[in-house]
Formats: structure tokens, sequence, C-alpha cells
């Protein structure tokens, strides 16, 4: 991983592994090991074709919360997952059919819903108590700084 796929060094930087995953990472902890891992943080690689990869300048990067390697990199498709045990897979969550959502565009359409085309001229910032804050329309009290 440390030389890269193909001719750019596509694939080139730190990568940690899961440490049930038979990949195998460049990110380790010996002592031996870490001047190379501080100078791919502080300084990054130049490679041959020119370009300056992993780190460019800027914020420097945290190896410790990359993501975990999945594979290799591949120069026919860019990446290809030799590890699927690693991907984390979550359960989408499901609406259920009774209940309804909330619907933007109904709000959009309530005035002319209720019958009223031009906006009304609001007399106080304030409701008074004898203006009930339910009978508004929804965007009169949503927005009731206006």
């Amino acid at each position: 991983m440390d030389h890269g796929a193909d001719g750019t060094g596509f694939g080139i930087g730190l990568n940690r592994t899961h440490p049930l995953s038979k990949l195998r990472g460049n990110l380790r902890r010996n002592p031996s090991e870490i001047p190379r891992v501080l100078n791919m943080m502080i300084q990054g690689v130049w490679h041959k074709s020119g370009n300056k990869l992993y780190f460019r300048g800027g914020k420097p990067p945290n190896p410790s919360t990359h993501p975990y390697l999945t594979g290799e990199p591949c120069p026919v498709y860019g990446w290809k997952v030799t590890d699927p045990g690693v991907i984390r897979e979550f359960n989408l969550p499901q609406l259920e059919k009774n209940k309804t959502r909330y619907k933007p565009y109904v709000a959009l359409q309530e005035r002319k819903i209720m019958g009223m085309q031009a906006p009304m001229k609001e007399h106080s910032a304030v409701p008074t108590s004898a203006e009930s804050t339910d009978s508004k329309p929804l965007m009169k009290r949503l927005f009731f700084w206006k």
C-alpha cells in the first residue's frame, strides 16, 4: 500500500485495519514505525508523478479516525473489496403505514387551501388573548416574529 496501485500513487496513505480482518494496514504503533507515521501526517509523500499525496497542507490528518481498510486499490475499477466483513451494515428505519409524515408542500399551499390569496396585514406582532394561536394558519404560527 505504500507504493500505490498505479502510476499516480492511488492508495498511498495510512490505512488502519480492523483487528479481526485478514488485511494488513500500514498504521502500526511500534516505536520503529512512529517516525514514518509522523512524516506521513506532517509532510505527506512526494510521489514520482510530481504530486504530493496524503497530506498537502492545512489540517493534518488523524489516522486513528480513518475508516477501516476494506480492500485494495485496483487499476481497473479503482477499488476492489477483498474483505466484505469489515463493511458495517445498518438497518434502515421503516416507517409505519398508519403514521402520516409531514409534507412540506402542505404548509406552502395552506393559504390557498384556507382561501387567503393575499397576505393579510398584521396589526401586532404579539397575539392578544382574544386571538387563539390554534386558529391561525401554520405559517403564521411558525413565523410569529414577522
